[in-house]
């Protein structure tokens, strides 16, 4: 055999020596390779195969918590099945280089730890985690691929609502001619999830309402369940008039031409879901939070409740017969009230806050006569006003003691009787029916 062939022989048989060399015994050469949160740098791959798995192996032996909202789930670490193997082989086609290129060093490289669950893993968390096994698994396993010494959280993106636990509710008896629209208006609230720390706006979430009543209906049921909720209460209006679909300080009046618009921010740390429904002439709506959250210790009443006396009004009429009268509007009494809410915390402290004052004004009788004598000015059609000092939109930070007594502030100005006799008639359509707002000239 010449020295040529023979040159050329030893060449290509170095040149292969070098190449497997390289593939089965891979150098860091002073750069860094990461299996998980495993250092393999400067590792052969046998090296690197026997280090990842004796991490792997104590951290199998852990029982290991998972904390799946204030739920906790004690599994083994051998619930979780770890392909070290194929981590291994992960990172070698990360640093791999062509063989003609040895002389260059190795790239820095990290994988992420292969882990998959095991059939005793679904079997312990499924019954909690429900339609969300799947979605939340993964993310489980991304941060088991970490082995970290600290136990693993899960946040609940979205649950059913028989997987849920009920936390508030409120039931609103529709009219006949109200079940269509009120169900429409549902569709915009059933099953939405509101994420920890989020505002809710009733005209962002549910649009503009095709009238004040039917929009007030669907926020008051809303503002019930943020107030038994025990969330922060950022705007909220209340009724001229004591509404007969809800009960006085409970109402949450949606007034598109004026922009007055509910909205609640979800104070807690998981998020929540709601129910919105039409059932026969009622509606129900209802919040929710995952299996495994803590239901709020929440308390809401009303206290300070104190009556406004109704007047009454004589209107000329000259169409009624000589010495004829007859009532046109019945008189209701005005009402002022306060809400309370009580929440116990975790730590067993009870705070109790003032969350509104509500002031309702009264009904006046009118009485139609044809006792010429009888002087009232001509109605004068305009959109009542509530007086800005009886509106309470946000949550106070008073915490009145048990004995405190809080009084509402008395409406100003209250018109003597005299005044009220000779009382602007105003027209208003607020309510179920059409009535009359009385307003004196100072």
């Amino acid at each position: 055999m010449s020295l040529f062939k023979r040159i050329v022989i030893f060449t290509i048989l170095g040149t292969m020596t070098l190449f497997f060399i390289h593939t089965l015994s891979v150098q860091a050469s002073g750069s860094q390779a990461k299996i998980g949160p495993v250092d393999v740098s400067g590792m052969s791959q046998k090296e690197m195969r026997k280090e990842t798995q004796k991490i792997v192996d104590v951290w199998q032996k852990n029982d290991i918590i998972i904390q799946i909202g204030r739920n906790e789930v004690t599994v083994s670490g051998e619930d979780f099945n770890f392909d070290v193997q194929q981590s291994v082989n992960d990172l070698l086609k990360k640093i791999d280089k062509p063989w003609y290129d040895f002389w260059s060093p190795t790239p820095s490289a990290s994988v992420d730890l292969v882990v998959n669950e095991t059939e005793n893993l679904r079997q312990k968390l499924q019954p909690i985690l429900g339609d969300e096994t799947d979605l939340q698994m993964k993310e489980l396993l991304k941060q088991v691929a970490l082995l970290p010494n600290r136990p693993l959280k899960i946040e609940r993106k979205n649950f059913s609502f028989e997987e849920g636990i009920e936390i508030s509710s409120a039931s609103i008896n529709l009219k006949e001619d109200e079940v269509e629209s009120i169900t429409q208006m549902t569709k915009n609230v059933n099953g939405v999830l509101v994420k920890p720390n989020q505002e809710l706006s009733f005209f962002q979430q549910v649009g503009v309402p095709e009238s004040i009543r039917l929009g007030s209906i669907m926020a008051s049921a809303l503002y019930q369940n943020a107030l038994q909720s025990g969330f922060e209460i950022a705007e909220r209006h209340q009724a001229l008039l004591q509404q007969n679909y809800t009960e006085p300080g409970m109402e949450a009046v949606i007034k598109p031409s004026k922009q007055y618009d509910l909205k609640f921010i979800v104070s807690r740390d998981s998020s929540i879901k709601m129910r919105a429904e039409v059932e026969g002439n009622t509606l129900n709506v209802k919040f929710y939070i995952a299996a495994g959250e803590k239901k709020p210790d929440v308390k809401v009443y009303t206290a300070d409740e104190e009556s406004i006396p109704s007047g009454v009004i004589y209107r000329y009429n000259e169409s009624l017969g000589a010495g004829v009268t007859e009532s046109v509007q019945q008189a209701k009494d005005g009402l002022t009230i306060s809400v309370y809410r009580q929440i116990r915390t975790e730590k067993g402290e009870t705070k109790r806050t003032l969350m509104s004052n509500n002031y309702y004004a009264p009904i006046h009788e009118v009485i139609e006569t044809s006792n010429e004598e009888v002087i009232v000015e001509e109605p004068v059609t305009q959109d009542p006003e509530v007086d800005s000092s009886f509106e309470v939109n946000e949550d106070t930070t008073e915490v009145p003691t048990e004995d405190d007594v809080v009084t509402p502030t008395p409406p100003p100005n209250e018109p003597t009787a005299d005044e009220l006799k000779n009382a602007t008639v105003d027209y208003s359509e607020d309510e179920d029916y059409y009535y009359y707002i009385y307003s004196v000239e100072k």
